[in-house]
């Protein structure tokens, strides 16, 4: 995450840059702290792998007369793919009729997710069965109709994507 932006004061005295995880957290952890004006890019790599959720990054400076300025900025933070399972129907299963597909969509950050299906075992087309926007634990994700559908292979496929842009 890179963190711009500005801090200027001509009696500034100091300024800290912290993050802490949570919506109310209790404990920050200083990035940058020092005591001249700022501008542009004040953090260029603030690492936040491994980190994932809600956070806060907060600006604080104190000037010499003793004016104190404070700013949260909230944050989500999501390094996280999207888990994705179907567990029915089961792999290489023979089905006939209208099959209900069962499985799961979870992430903290669901952005939305696609059912496909596609002829053969490594299809370069699908079609589209369902799509949904919410996380989803062992329920349908959407009904495919095998009566439409010739004899043979057949992939069903299950993205999700979460407002961070990672799939799977």
């Amino acid at each position: 995450i890179q963190i711009t932006g500005s801090l200027f004061d001509i009696n500034l005295e100091e300024y800290k840059i912290s993050f802490a995880l949570g919506i109310n957290p209790d404990f920050f952890t200083v990035l940058l702290s020092g005591s001249s004006n700022i501008q542009g890019v004040i953090i260029p790599d603030f690492n936040s792998i491994g980190i994932n959720g809600v956070g806060i990054i907060r600006i604080e400076a104190k000037d010499r007369i003793g004016h104190y300025s404070k700013y949260d900025i909230h944050i989500r933070i999501d390094n996280i793919k999207p888990i994705v399972k179907i567990y029915s129907p089961e792999n290489n299963k023979i089905v006939e009729k209208e099959i209900n597909i069962i499985g799961d969509v979870l992430d903290d950050f669901i952005d939305n997710y696609k059912l496909e299906y596609g002829t053969g075992l490594s299809p370069t087309h699908f079609d589209l069965i369902n799509t949904g926007t919410n996380i989803r634990n062992n329920v349908s994700l959407g009904i495919l109709d095998t009566n439409k559908l010739i004899d043979g292979y057949w992939t069903i496929k299950l993205t999700a994507y979460d407002s961070a842009g990672n799939n799977s």
